[in-house]
């Protein structure tokens, strides 16, 4: 069986074009800056090729949710952008390398076909490399924690 799943956002403050126009990064820059990269490892990991500034929404306490995946989970098996992967955090970091094919498989059932599963596993395997080869490169300032 096929499904969707409708999530709604509340205390939408704008999105991502109100933001730009508003030349803003919220009272927070470091915690902005720390949103995109997780957004931008997660459409990495997922192969989203519909991120657009209409689906990034800003919540009035500047917290970053985004919509629209119905592009994502697609098969190559070759990082988009990894020019702009610039820092990761932590823990994120260490949840990419605990992920197994098994863990995988167990948290989007049938969601996702095996050839999905195995995409999502080899861009796992080069986010992990990339974010090891930038800290062999420039340290550990690469790693950001909350």
């Amino acid at each position: 069986m096929k499904a969707a799943v409708t999530w709604w956002v509340d205390d939408v403050m704008m999105d991502e074009d109100g933001r730009v126009k508003k030349k803003t990064v919220g009272p927070d820059p470091q915690r902005f800056a720390k949103q995109i990269q997780v957004m931008k490892i997660w459409d990495e990991l997922i192969q989203n090729k519909d991120r657009n500034s209409g689906n990034l929404l800003w919540t009035k306490d500047w917290t970053l949710w985004l919509i629209d995946h119905t592009r994502a989970f697609r098969l190559e098996k070759k990082l988009q952008s990894p020019n702009d992967l610039t820092r990761c955090e932590q823990g994120l970091l260490e949840g990419l390398r605990r992920m197994t094919a098994e863990s995988l498989a167990k948290a989007v059932g049938n969601s996702l076909t095996e050839s999905e599963q195995e995409a999502v596993l080899a861009r796992r395997d080069l986010l992990v490399k990339h974010f090891d080869d930038r800290v062999a490169k420039l340290g550990e300032a690469v790693l950001f924690t909350y």
